[in-house]
């Protein structure tokens, strides 16, 4: 919101998509979260052709950051990488998996059980 971005949200579903992926990947062990959220950030307005550089590089971190950004660009880089080279898996496994799962709540605790 503090950019110069008009409507920023119209970021959030692709932000959401990569989230989602990130999931799929060990991005969540070696990455921080702040790091992992502004890959996102970053990749949803690439793909609307919004450059957010000035306001990573000017705002984030100020005057005293530039010996930072090296790093985060490269966290920022490998981030994406690693979720683009994973793919959703098959829509069969996933039917699988959500009746096991449901097999291992506890119903108890499940608001739309009939428990």
């Amino acid at each position: 919101t503090r950019s110069s971005l008009k409507d920023p949200e119209r970021l959030r579903c692709s932000v959401e998509e990569l989230l989602e992926r990130t999931f799929q990947t060990d991005a969540c062990l070696l990455y921080a979260p702040s790091q992992i959220a502004l890959a996102a950030i970053l990749h949803s307005a690439s793909r609307l052709q919004e450059n957010l550089d000035s306001y990573v590089t000017g705002t984030l971190f100020g005057q005293h950051g530039a010996d930072k950004l090296p790093n985060l660009i490269e966290c920022v880089r490998k981030i994406r990488t690693m979720i683009k080279s994973v793919d959703p898996p098959p829509r069969e496994s996933m039917v699988q998996l959500e009746k096991k799962l449901d097999k291992c709540r506890n119903q108890e605790n499940n608001p739309d059980s009939q428990m």
